[in-house]
């Protein structure tokens, strides 16, 4: 949220809209956990849907939005390129550890 106000306030959007984006974004979480919930009850398509679309999302955020703008500053690239490959290790062994359902 703080990325994305941050984007917005740099865009040139005013004050006032700038607000009323964050606030739509903030909204649309709880409505989207609601509905999942809601519907993740009624077929195991519904929930491997749902997670396909939030890793995707997370995904695009993190390599067109973020991972882009760091690595486009000058200092400190080999650390950078080294964080990333740890948080990915780390993620992955995370999921390599899970318990499947007995």
């Amino acid at each position: 949220m703080v990325s994305l106000g941050g984007a917005l306030s740099r865009s040139g959007y005013s004050f006032k809209a700038v607000f009323g984006f964050l606030t739509l974004f903030a909204i649309m979480a709880p409505i989207g956990i609601i509905l999942g919930m809601n519907l993740a009850g009624n077929s195991p398509l519904v929930i491997v849907i749902f997670m396909g679309l939030s890793a995707g999302t997370f995904l695009y955020v993190s390599t067109a939005e973020i991972i882009v703008n760091e690595f486009g500053r000058g200092k400190h690239q080999i650390v950078k390129f080294i964080m990333v490959v740890l948080g990915a290790t780390l993620i992955t062994l995370i999921w390599l550890l899970e318990v499947p359902d007995a």
